[in-house]
């Protein structure tokens, strides 16, 4: 960001109201959009599901996902069976 000569607060300032929501929370919402695809899908663990989507500790990936989804990606997979 130092290249741009701006700093992270100013972009993520511009992000928002730009989009209407913060950097962190539209990537979030993207990674659990990727991760019902590759749940539909069958693809693997949970593990490799949240890996695949950006998000390499499982812990949290269970947390963004019930945040998003309001269930667990253990009990999303059960939904879709």
């Amino acid at each position: 960001m130092d290249y741009f000569n701006y700093s992270e607060t100013f972009l993520n300032k511009v992000f928002k109201e730009s989009v209407g929501t913060t950097i962190i929370d539209y990537l979030n919402r993207y990674r659990v959009q990727k991760a019902l695809e590759l749940f539909r899908q069958g693809e693997g663990s949970i593990q490799n599901v949240a890996d695949s989507c950006g998000i390499g500790d499982y812990k949290y990936f269970n947390v963004v996902f019930k945040k998003y989804m309001g269930i667990s990606p253990k009990e999303y997979i059960k939904s879709i069976k």
